[in-house]
C-alpha cells in the first residue's frame, strides 16, 4: 500500500496532467480484461523479468484481488465493477450515450484506473498501468515501469503509452 500511497501522490502533483485528475476511479483495473490470460502473463514476466513462474502466479493472484478503496482516494466517487460494465453497455447504440452515463454517476471529469503494481521477486521493479476516460475524443494511458533506489520508487521507463 506504501507503494500505492507514493504513486497517487505523485499523480495528484501532476495537477491536469495527471492521469488520475478525474473525478471517478475504477475499482479494479481494466488491464488484465484487454489481453488474452496467457499474454498478459507472458508480458509481465518478460517486462519484470520474472524467472519463478509461482512467484508469477502469485503476484497475478494479487493484482485480481486487488481493489482501490475509499480509503487510498478519499476525494473520488469508486465505480465498481458491475458499474463499469454498465458503462460500456451504455454506448453501444448511441457512441454518445456514455456521456449521460458519467454525468449521472457525477464524473464530470471522466474516470481514472490504476492497477495493482506487479512486482519482480526482488521487489525492486514494479510495474502499474494507468488510465483515464474524459470524454469522446480525450483520454489515453501509460504503462510504467519503476525501480527502487534509494529506499524511493524511481520511475525507470514508460513501457507503453496510448490515447483515445
Amino acid at each position: 500500500m506504501e507503494f500505492i500511497n507514493q504513486l497517487l501522490q505523485k499523480e495528484s502533483l501532476l495537477g491536469d496532467k495527471s492521469f488520475l485528475d478525474t473525478d471517478c476511479i475504477i475499482e479494479q483495473s481494466v488491464w488484465k480484461s484487454k489481453l488474452i490470460e496467457d499474454k498478459f502473463k507472458l508480458y509481465i514476466q518478460e517486462n519484470l523479468k520474472i524467472e519463478n513462474i509461482n512467484f508469477l502466479n502469485f503476484q497475478i493472484d494479487l493484482f485480481n484481488k486487488f481493489k482501490i478503496t475509499q480509503e487510498l482516494v478519499p476525494k473520488k466517487n469508486i465505480i465498481e465493477n458491475r458499474e463499469y460494465i454498465e458503462f460500456n453497455e451504455s454506448f453501444k447504440d448511441n457512441e454518445f450515450a456514455y456521456l449521460d452515463w458519467l454525468e449521472k454517476k457525477n464524473c464530470k471529469k471522466g474516470f481514472s484506473s490504476i492497477s495493482k503494481p506487479l512486482f519482480n521477486e526482488n521487489y525492486d521493479l514494479a510495474m502499474v498501468r494507468f488510465e483515464k476516460i474524459c470524454g469522446p475524443l480525450c483520454g489515453g494511458g501509460v504503462i510504467v515501469l519503476y525501480e527502487l533506489k534509494s529506499k524511493k520508487w524511481m520511475q525507470k521507463v514508460v513501457i507503453d503509452n496510448w490515447i483515445k
